[in-house]
């Protein structure tokens, strides 16, 4: 739910204030979570934030599946830097790690397209 958050504030607002709070948001999530591996989600979520805002360059150029494209990748490498670092001293098989990768994006994602058809039609996409 943070990184849909993360992806409304990319859209809406400065680079500089969507990189704030993505890593703002990364650490209190890091404190909150995990003690082993304090800075994790803060630089994975400011990885994000930074390419989230990255589409806001190119909001009239692209087509609408290109951008949602864009958003479903930001979250899956967003996913896949905190699962490499959390999974790469477990005993767990690379597959297992890919489908925790793929159904964590993809909520995160259907968690996404939900609220752009509640709110209404997307000003932001």
């Amino acid at each position: 739910m943070l990184l849909v958050l993360l992806t409304y504030v990319a859209l809406s607002y400065s680079g500089t204030i969507t990189l704030v709070f993505g890593f703002i948001n990364g650490l209190i999530q890091d404190f909150a979570t995990q003690a082993s591996l304090i800075g994790i989600l803060a630089m994975s979520k400011t990885i994000a934030a930074y390419l989230l805002y990255f589409l806001v360059n190119y909001k009239k150029i692209w087509t609408r599946k290109l951008k949602l494209s864009w958003i479903y990748g930001t979250y899956f490498f967003h996913f896949f830097i905190y699962s490499y670092f959390y999974l790469r001293d477990k005993e767990i098989g690379i597959l297992i790690a890919i489908d925790t990768i793929l159904i964590h994006s993809i909520l995160s994602f259907s968690i996404f397209i939900l609220l752009q058809k509640l709110i209404g039609k997307s000003r932001t996409i």
